[in-house]
C-alpha cells in the first residue's frame, strides 16, 4: 500500500530541487534506523518533500523525519481519525473558514487562510481545528510540492472565551510540529486584524517558537485597505474580502471542502500505514 501523491520523486529530482544521491542516502539511513516510531520504508515522494523544504540538509532532514512520526504518534487526537465526514471535522468547517488559496505566489508559495465565522465560543473546538489545519497542509504538497507555506489567520472574531478553550499542551504540539516535523518550509505566518486578545495569546505561545522562526510571524492591525498585507501577499492570491482578485471566501471554502472530500483515501492510507508499522513491532 502506498500514498497516492500527484507528483513523482523523479519529477522533483528532474527539476533540480534535490538529487537521487540524497534520496538514496536517506533511504539507506531509514533502513538501518532502529527507531520504534519510524517505519523501515518511507515513500520516495515524502522523502523528497523533506529534502526540498530543508534545503537538502541531510542531518536536518533525518531529524525532521523522526519528529514527523514521533509527534504524530504522540498526538492521535490531532493526527488520527482524519475523516472529512466525521462530526469533529464538520464542526471545524462550520465554525471556521478554512481555505487553500488556489493561486500560488510567484515564488511558488502556497497560502492557507483561516478565519472564525461563528462568534459563539461554545462551538469552537481547538483540537478539531488543528486536525483540519494539518489536513489542509497535507493537501498543499499532495499535488505539487510548493517552495513554501504561508499561513493567514484572521483573528477579527477571536475573543477571550475562545482563548479559554485553547489547551496550551495542544498548542505546543501544534507549533512544535510546524517547526520541526512539517515537510513544508514555513515562509510566513500572518495574524490579520490583530486585537488585544490575540496579543495576549501571542505573549504566551511565542515561547514555543524558535528565534529564527519568530522572524516569520507578523501581527497586522485592522486595515480595511490591507496595505500592510499587500507588502507580503499579492492581490492575485487573496479573496475579494481582503482586497484581492480571487472570488469570495464562500466560493473558495466550497472548493477547499471538495478537495478535502476528494482526497479522503489519502488520510485513510496514511493512518493505516502508520498503524501497520506499530502492529509489526508488537
Amino acid at each position: 500500500m502506498s500514498l497516492d501523491y500527484k507528483f513523482s520523486a523523479k519529477t522533483v529530482i528532474g527539476d533540480g530541487r534535490t538529487t537521487m544521491q540524497l534520496l538514496d542516502a536517506i533511504k539507506e539511513w531509514i533502513k538501518s534506523l532502529n527507531d520504534k516510531d519510524v517505519p523501515h520504508f518511507i515513500q520516495d515522494e515524502l522523502v523528497v518533500l523533506f529534502l526540498t523544504c530543508l534545503d537538502n540538509n541531510i542531518d536536518v532532514t533525518k531529524n525532521s523525519i523522526i519528529a514527523f512520526y514521533k509527534l504524530r504518534k504522540e498526538a492521535p487526537d490531532i493526527f488520527d481519525g482524519r475523516i472529512v465526514c466525521n462530526e469533529d471535522i464538520i464542526l471545524a468547517l462550520n465554525t471556521m473558514t478554512m481555505i487553500m488559496i488556489p493561486t500560488r505566489t510567484s515564488s511558488n508559495d502556497v497560502i492557507l487562510l483561516f478565519k472564525l465565522n461563528d462568534s459563539n465560543y461554545k462551538n469552537f473546538d481547538a483540537i478539531s481545528t488543528m486536525k483540519l489545519c494539518f489536513m489542509l497542509m497535507d493537501l498543499t504538497y499532495h499535488g505539487s510540492p510548493p517552495n513554501g507555506l504561508i499561513l493567514l489567520v484572521d483573528t477579527e472574531m477571536f475573543g477571550f472565551k475562545h482563548m479559554a478553550r485553547l489547551k496550551m499542551d495542544a498548542l505546543k504540539k501544534f507549533f512544535t510540529f510546524l517547526q520541526e516535523a512539517l515537510p513544508l518550509k514555513l515562509t510566513g505566518f500572518h495574524f490579520l486584524n490583530s486585537n488585544f486578545v490575540l496579543r495576549t495569546l501571542w505573549s504566551m505561545v511565542k515561547v514555543f517558537i524558535k528565534d529564527d522562526v519568530l522572524l516569520k510571524f507578523f501581527l497586522h492591525e485592522p486595515d480595511p485597505k490591507q496595505e500592510q498585507l499587500f507588502k507580503y501577499i499579492p492581490r492575485e492570491c487573496l479573496p475579494r474580502e481582503y482586497g484581492g482578485d480571487l472570488p469570495g471566501i464562500t466560493i473558495l471554502q466550497d472548493l477547499t471542502v471538495r478537495k478535502l472530500k476528494a482526497n479522503q483515501e489519502f488520510w485513510n492510507k496514511e493512518e493505516a500505514l502508520r498503524k501497520e508499522f506499530s502492529l509489526i513491532l508488537m
